[in-house]
């Protein structure tokens, strides 16, 4: 019986332990440890768990974050104001770079070509040359300030880079010194009763005074006497500054039509004009052989230009209209030039920048001393705080007004179409001077008959040019031995016209 029992308890004990190692591999195989799991997340979160922030760290990081503030990039109003100056310079002599190339073209073509009776057209081209060539000053000022201001603005830069970071360990020592003093100090005790007692016996005599009754009638009249006065003085005011403002508004206005009055002179006289010269020489006969009559109708022609008929005189009235048309318009873009430089200087007020200007230089110096008698920094911060929202807070001016003026003057002046004449007439000239150059003439020529002279190159002048002259161009040659003929009376030059411009007489009070 024994024996069985004990067979019995040893396959419940077999049977216990199958059971329990089959459960753990159920287990394993379809669970997850939650307690391990639980562990290897809170020793991952405390790895990834960053270090609490010091008071050393944040000062460092201040330190950093102000050592590297950058001053403010003022290089696209340097670039806009580079494009003012560039356009400005450009006004006066707009679509005359071609020309001049096409000048020095034709000085190497014709050469050989002699010049008749153009004196006074060389004279009137020459002094046109000389008003297109006339400096201006007011871009020179202006290039001058703002190469002061630049100037300055890198002295500061400079300055603000050449500041290093203090050293701040004596100021926490000291701090920490004040803070164990104020903590080990011991407040003695004190009897307040007498003071108590003292403010008592004073609120109660408080209490039993006895005010004298004072009559403030006198006050209140003189006080609405001053508030009628005050009215009428800022009724006074506001009527002065209507009438400001309306005289202003005129003005404006005035100026406005002004500008949209000017216009370009009329140059379709001069194109027909060259039209005509172009057709007259492209209609030139050659005969292949005999050229006695060519040379005849050049002796015909000489004598006509010594002689000069009526339209040769129509003709140098017309270029003396031309000349007076462009020196009022020169007079008017300069006039012009003037006013946008006068409105840009006073629409771009820089005293605010050098105010500003000035308070970072006394700020700096402050700080300077600061940092040598070593106070405390708390103005500095809030002084360098209110220095970054200040320079955060400045604009650049706007200036799309002067642009869209100069590329309205720009649109105006057009020389194409006098470039492309020119360049017809070039053409045509060069092919006429190879066709006599590949004839001979030798042949033809007698003692008597006329011959042509070359001249002596003009002597070189010694200070340079930005456009040949018409001297350079055209080589004068002396006329031909012949008897002198009367020559007829020179005719008057126009007046001038007049240089005062619509802006000007708008602008006189």
């Amino acid at each position: 019986m024994l024996f069985l029992l004990l067979q019995i308890f040893l396959l419940m004990v077999l049977a216990a332990l199958c059971g329990a190692g089959l459960a753990w591999w159920w287990f394993r195989r379809n669970y997850e440890d939650v307690t391990v799991y639980h562990e290897e997340l809170v020793t991952a979160a405390a790895k990834e768990q960053p270090q609490p922030v010091t008071k050393e760290d944040l000062k460092a990081e201040l330190t950093e974050r102000l050592a590297s503030l950058a001053p403010p990039d003022l290089s696209p109003v340097h670039e806009r104001l580079a494009k003012i100056e560039s356009a400005l310079s450009l006004t006066g002599s707009a679509g005359l770079g071609a020309i001049n190339d096409r000048f020095t073209e034709m000085r190497g073509l014709l050469t050989e070509v002699r010049e008749t009776g153009m004196g006074g057209l060389e004279s009137r081209l020459g002094r046109m040359e000389t008003l297109m060539q006339q400096p201006d000053d007011a871009l020179e000022g202006v290039a001058g300030r703002l190469s002061d201001i630049e100037s300055m603005l890198v002295s500061v830069s400079n300055e603000v880079a050449s500041l290093q970071n203090t050293d701040l360990d004596p100021v926490e020592i000291r701090l920490s010194q004040l803070e164990e003093l104020v903590r080990n100090l011991t407040m003695p005790e004190v009897d307040l009763g007498p003071v108590h007692s003292g403010l008592a016996r004073l609120e109660l005599a408080i209490e039993n005074q006895e005010f004298p009754a004072v009559d403030f009638e006198p006050v209140r009249t003189h006080m609405a006497a001053m508030e009628a006065r005050l009215a009428e003085f800022a009724d006074r005011i506001d009527t002065a500054r209507k009438a400001d403002i309306e005289e202003l508004m005129i003005r404006m206005s005035t100026l406005s039509s002004s500008l949209a009055g000017l216009r370009v002179p009329d140059l379709d006289s001069v194109k027909e004009r060259l039209a005509k010269i172009e057709e007259s020489i492209a209609n030139i006969d050659l005969p292949e052989t005999d050229f006695t009559p060519l040379v005849n109708e050049l002796r015909n022609i000489e004598g006509i230009l010594r002689a000069p008929s009526d339209d040769m005189r129509v003709m140098h009235t017309k270029l003396a209209d031309i000349e007076g048309g462009s020196a009022s318009l020169h007079s008017k873009l300069s006039g012009v030039e003037h006013t946008v430089s006068m409105l840009a200087r006073s629409g771009v007020d820089l005293t605010p920048i050098q105010t500003r200007l000035g308070s970072v230089e006394s700020a700096l110096a402050s700080l300077r001393v600061e940092m040598q008698s070593l106070p405390d920094f708390g103005p500095m911060e809030r002084r360098l705080a209110a220095l970054q929202d200040s320079m955060l807070a400045l604009r650049e001016p706007d200036l799309s007004p002067v642009l869209s003026s100069m590329r309205k003057l720009d649109a105006r002046l057009d020389m194409g179409s006098v470039d492309s004449r020119l360049a017809s007439i070039e053409y045509t000239l060069a092919a006429l001077n190879h066709i006599l150059r590949a004839r001979d003439f030798g042949h033809l020529r007698g003692e008597g008959e006329y011959v042509y002279r070359q001249t002596a190159a003009p002597p070189l002048r010694p200070e340079p040019q930005s456009f040949a002259t018409i001297d350079q161009v055209f080589p004068k040659a002396p006329p031909p031995q012949r008897p002198a003929e009367p020559e007829p009376a020179p005719e008057a030059e126009p007046a001038p016209e007049p240089t005062g411009h619509p802006l000007e007489i708008a602008l006189r009070p």
